[in-house]
């Protein structure tokens, strides 16, 4: 199925959880044996990378492959090439990977690649884009930018804001800061950045972030939260100073805690993407690449800015992460 079929058959449906009628099965090897693909998650117990497994297992399943999910429970590039070395050991057919390090993760990539495993990436992706047959993202910058237009109406486009991120070198990531900062040097030059902060995917720190900054900035106006912990965390540090309502909040993702912070008016919008389709579509390519068909180097899923007047409609739907299947 190509970028352009997946699309018109989520258009056809209207609902991005019922792609599995939508393309032919197969999966059995030359010998007769059944083809295996393993996801390595960035980190397990998260809701996105959870909706990608839903949608990479509800692919595997249609086309008759054999799908197993792992990953490492921390956002830790060390961790997952333990996974990435266990996974290379049992010799799949196929092998979906979110990176954790645009660099870390190239050699054991590489290795399994020269092994014969055939590798899409899934959200984040390696700096060497040689390894991977397929690299299937949202446009992060785009991402970014979409927060920075959001945030800069919350705000009339003026006012200090901070940015927490998870670390440097991690594609998504310095993609959405990229394209956050730009934005609003072109289009809302009265708001002014006062710091990019790091939490390492722990929204304890993020908490801790947010507090320290209120101390050295009692006007920040904003915080802009590039991932789902960052969010999280940020809420957590603004009812710890008691500045609930006083800040305003954008942040990335729409898992299950995000919207109900949507819901209560804490958070005031979260660019969120598709991951059910990143994954959906990651098996599909390595289908693909099996059966002789052409692969698509680049596919860029969809993405929507997802607030509390549009949380009900119909369209916000696919847009809303699974934490189970």
């Amino acid at each position: 199925m190509t970028k352009k079929s997946l699309l018109l058959c989520v258009t056809a449906l209207g609902s991005i959880g019922l792609l599995a009628g939508c393309s032919a099965a197969g999966g059995e090897s030359s010998n007769g044996d059944t083809k295996s693909i393993v996801f390595i998650q960035e980190v397990t117990g998260n809701d996105f990378s959870s909706s990608e497994s839903c949608g990479a297992e509800a692919a595997a399943k249609e086309l008759g492959y054999e799908y197993s999910t792992t990953g490492p429970s921390t956002f830790d590039a060390t961790e997952q090439i333990k996974y990435v070395n266990s996974v290379a050991a049992k010799n799949p057919d196929g092998v979906l990977i979110g990176p954790d390090d645009s660099v870390a993760l190239r050699a054991p990539m590489k290795q399994m690649a020269e092994a014969g495993i055939k590798l899409v990436e899934l959200d984040t992706s390696l700096d060497d884009t040689s390894i991977s047959l397929s690299q299937i993202s949202s446009d992060n910058t785009a991402g970014g930018e979409l927060a920075a237009q959001t945030l800069s109406e919350e705000l009339d486009g003026t006012g200090q804001v901070l940015i927490i991120g998870l670390r440097p070198g991690i594609t998504t990531g310095d993609q959405r800061i990229s394209g956050f900062t730009s934005w609003m040097e072109t289009n809302s030059p009265d708001i002014d950045i006062v710091a990019t902060e790091y939490d390492n995917n722990d929204p304890a720190k993020s908490a801790s972030i947010v507090s320290a900054q209120l101390s050295a900035t009692p006007d920040l106006a904003a915080v802009f939260g590039i991932d789902l912990n960052n969010v999280v965390g940020t809420v957590t540090g603004l009812k710890q100073a008691g500045a609930t309502g006083h800040v305003k909040v954008v942040g990335f993702d729409a898992g299950p805690q995000q919207v109900k912070l949507l819901e209560s008016g804490e958070v005031d919008g979260v660019v969120s993407q598709s991951p059910y389709a990143m994954g959906y579509e990651g098996v599909q390519q390595l289908h693909n690449a099996f059966t002789g068909v052409d692969v698509e180097a680049k596919i860029a899923t969809p993405l929507k800015v997802v607030t509390k007047a549009n949380l009900g409609d119909e369209e916000t739907a696919q847009f809303l992460y699974k934490p189970t299947c």
